[in-house]
């Protein structure tokens, strides 16, 4: 694999021991180009995790925010873990660096399309939790919204994850039913609960 072969060169590059800042330059050029290849691949095979810590890698040597290439890149392992507004922001640089490239403006339609559609979601399940009627009924259409977002997310290839933040606490019953849907689709679910303001972000995750 390449990125077998990849991280091999990446492993024998840190290990060299440098003579002087000539030297020094020399293995940084190829440090960003393995990390940039590092993150191409780890894109391609779905690890979007991996791919943004190789642009954090990178950007340590050389700011991202001056190559498109590798932006292009962070850009897409971002919309993977469903960060869209830091992935547009990315987009719009690279775009600046790089006007002519249809490769960049077409993923920038495919975000925003993408970013109505998710946004919905967060919209409808919004009006559920606060909803101040609350019985079996609103449980039940909660349930068939939890389930639409589920089947959404298994047949968006270029989503990993999910996060909604609910404006409100959920209810015991309301929990339990997210986490049984959740589970009964082998998906993961991380609940994040803020105190001060009253909220829980929600993360569904393909495992």
């Amino acid at each position: 694999l390449a990125q077998s072969s990849f991280n091999k060169s990446l492993i024998q590059l840190q290990e060299c021991r440098l003579a002087d800042e000539s030297e020094e330059k020399l293995q940084n050029d190829f440090l960003l180009k393995i990390y940039l290849n590092l993150a191409i691949c780890y894109n391609k095979m779905n690890m979007p995790l991996r791919a943004c810590s190789m642009c954090n890698e990178y950007n340590k040597i050389f700011s991202v925010w001056k190559n498109w290439k590798i932006l292009f890149q962070n850009a897409k392992a971002l919309v993977m873990i469903g960060e869209f507004e830091e992935s547009r922001k990315k987009l719009v640089r690279a775009q600046k660096l790089n006007p002519h490239s249809d490769e960049i403006k077409n993923f920038i339609q495919m975000l925003d399309a993408k970013k109505i559609v998710w946004q919905k979601y967060q919209v409808e399940l919004s009006k559920f939790i606060n909803d101040e009627v609350k019985n079996d009924e609103t449980l039940k259409r909660l349930g068939k919204e939890v389930e639409l977002l589920c089947m959404s997310l298994k047949a968006d290839t270029e989503l990993n994850r999910f996060t909604i933040n609910l404006p409100s606490k959920l209810s015991y019953d309301e929990l339990q039913l997210i986490k049984e849907i959740v589970k009964k689709e082998h998906f993961l679910l991380e609940l994040k609960e803020n105190d001060v303001h009253k909220s829980i972000s929600i993360t569904i995750s393909k495992t």
